[in-house]
């Protein structure tokens, strides 16, 4: 999973315990030291030893003897993470000192087999090699290396943390005594293929099954509550089952929804081919349908509002999802990692949202919000997006070329995250503020062009992009160094181009195109309605007029504005096009024009006129390009 958002809010929090506990510690003596006999690596505080660490030093025997003291000092803590994918340890033997285990210790430890517990330890104890805490209400950890099966002790009331996490058992039974089965206790059991959740558990934790091997799951009527993920990424599963006695979750359809049928909190990750969300849902929670990859297409009916964060994240079969018109809320990263989605379709009726071309876009067109992780080739971003949303090209792996245009304010991080088919991009002027990580490992991106002053950069934006990444800024902008921000530096002179874009019969406005390439349509007989026209990097202008049905030579109109008609359904029949300024001295206007029954006609340049104008005859596509003077 990426998850990048939720990674950065641990990140913070981890960040703000530790500043905590600088504060707490910071009058007392703290050492830092690793143990050249037992490869851990512990810190003394207050006159205690806390574990953070272990690497197997040379010789390592499978054999982890924690000693009762380190540095002089009595070990009493394991700190959490401390001692986890070591596939070196086969056993572990645990003195009487120790007092704390924290959360997700020993998980991954794929060739552990056994614990052993000083008999004299009054906070832990061992048996049958497995641990649990003194008085067995808690089973704390399986080793991961243990196969078969296992029938839970009846005096186990909480199964713990991360306590089965990767271990190679095929069957587990549970007993009725146990009320908490807590975060990850079951994660990545690939070989546990059925389990029964007894009557009398309440709390289920956030990702508790995660990536187990399950076919199907029933949750009884005591459950009141459930984490996160706690049944997601689940492929082989095919069914979640709620007792009708259950107060606050139900099934339908073997989907996991709550009780009064509003919220769709998991889709079994075994679903294939098509699915239509019930017509009682309202909100899709975060990571519902997460690693639901064998699912093609979604419909979400008109009762839905809101489409939480990640909603469907890998899911990676998904090639296209209809969004109703009474959505109003799509969470962050909601189409993360769905590589072959190439349509995001959305209602015209919706007020909130759009699609142009399959993207996602605000209903205003101001923000780009997703583009679908299936496209290929060139993107274009219309005219009139002032901001690029975070994550939104993070998953397109073969998109070559995306062009942004004068209208982007804000390119938010991690727009492009490992957008790896880039080779390089062109900032233009408009651009003030690019946010952390925006292009980070963008691994093929070697150069980036910015047209404007430099703008505000936060960390790491190009980070991890292809070697020799050169950042190249117009000689007349200001604010760029070199190096800058850490990137090589070099200056360029702009060269001049020209976009346009026309809007067809029945497709719309087109995306904007440039430099000769076409714009319109060829061998669909349909008209060309209007026509925007912009000059790029070249002082001047440009101005042009369109000879249109029942009207004809319209006045002139510069600097892309419109030019023909919107809404009336009237054919374009002739375009005269001129340059203004300090261009007409450097370049001449060429264009040319496919029309119906001639296809292309000839090159005119220079306000000359290109087309059928007086014999009623519609123009078709337009190719429109600058040539310097001479050439």
């Amino acid at each position: 999973m990426k998850k990048v958002w939720r990674f950065r809010i641990l990140s913070v929090l981890m960040s703000l315990l530790i500043v905590l506990g600088v504060i707490v510690i910071s009058k007392e003596a703290v050492l830092a030291d690793t143990d050249a006999n037992t490869g851990l690596i512990y810190t003394i505080t207050n006159g205690k030893a806390t574990i953070t660490g272990f690497t197997a030093p040379v010789g390592f025997s499978g054999t982890l003897t924690i000693p009762s003291t380190l540095g002089g000092t009595n070990v009493d803590r394991i700190a959490r993470n401390a001692i986890t994918f070591e596939s070196k340890i086969k056993s572990i033997i645990i003195p009487s000192s120790i007092t704390n285990i924290e959360d997700e210790n020993f998980k991954g430890c794929s060739n552990l087999t056994s614990f052993t517990v000083d008999a004299a330890n009054a906070d832990f104890k061992s048996v049958n090699d497995i641990l649990y805490n003194k008085n067995g209400t808690k089973l704390v950890c399986c080793p991961g290396a243990r196969t078969g099966s296992f029938v839970i002790p009846s005096s186990v009331t909480t199964i713990g943390n991360n306590s089965f996490y990767g271990c190679l058992l095929t069957n587990i039974e549970i007993p009725s005594s146990v009320k908490i089965i807590e975060d990850w206790a079951f994660g990545h059991c690939t070989n546990l293929t059925n389990i029964t959740i007894p009557n009398g558990v309440t709390s289920i934790g956030f990702c508790a099954f995660y990536r187990s091997g399950l076919t199907s799951i029933s949750v009884p009527g005591s459950v009141l509550e459930l984490g996160d993920d706690a049944f997601a990424a689940i492929s082989t599963l095919q069914l979640i089952n709620v007792d009708a006695s259950n107060a606050v979750y139900k099934s339908i359809d073997g989907v996991l929804c709550t009780k009064d049928g509003t919220h769709l909190i998991c889709c079994p990750g075994g679903r294939i081919g098509s699915y239509t969300i019930p017509s009682s849902i309202t909100t899709i929670d975060p990571f519902a349908f997460f690693y639901c990859e064998a699912i093609t297409s979604i419909t979400i009916p008109n009762n839905v509002m809101a489409i939480g964060d990640f909603a469907f994240e890998e899911c990676t079969r998904l090639t296209s999802i209809t969004i109703s018109s009474s959505v109003n809320s799509i969470g962050i990263s909601a189409f993360d990692l769905c590589f072959m989605l190439k349509t995001i379709a959305v209602d015209t009726n919706n007020t909130t949202y759009k699609s142009i071309d399959g993207i996602l876009f605000t209903k205003d067109g101001t923000r780009l919000i997703c583009c679908p992780g299936g496209k290929t080739g060139s993107i274009v971003i219309p005219n009139g997006v002032t901001t690029i949303g975070a994550d939104a090209f993070g998953d397109c792996y073969n998109i070559t070329n995306v062009t942004i245009p004068n209208s982007v304010i804000s390119i938010e991080g991690p727009a492009f995250m490992s957008c790896s088919g880039l080779t390089s991009i062109t900032i233009p002027e408009s651009v003030t503020n690019i946010g952390s990580m925006s292009f980070f490992s963008c691994r093929n991106l070697r150069d980036v062009y910015f047209y404007g002053n430099a703008p505000r950069l936060d960390k790491d934006v190009f980070t991890n992009c292809a070697s020799g990444f050169t950042v190249h800024y117009l000689n007349t902008s200001t604010g760029f160094t070199n190096p800058w921000n850490g990137y090589t530096t070099v200056p360029f002179t702009a060269e001049a181009g020209v976009s346009y874009r026309t809007h067809v019969q029945d497709i719309g406005w087109q995306d904007y195109v440039a430099n000769g390439t076409t714009s319109g349509t060829s061998g669909q007989s349909k008209r060309l309605e209007a026509i925007n026209i912009q000059l790029d990097g070249v002082s001047g202008g440009i101005e042009y007029r369109t000879h249109v049905q029942d009207i004809g030579w319209q006045d002139w109109v510069q600097d892309d504005a419109l030019s023909g008609t919107s809404g009336q359904s009237k054919r374009l029949e002739a375009i005269q096009i001129r340059l203004t300024g300090e261009a007409t001295s450097l370049y001449d206007v060429y264009y040319r024009v496919h029309a119906q029954n001639f296809g292309w006609m000839g090159w005119a340049k220079n306000g000359e006129s290109a087309g059928t104008a007086g014999y009623s005859y519609r123009l078709e596509a337009v190719e429109i390009v600058l040539i310097p003077k001479g050439d």
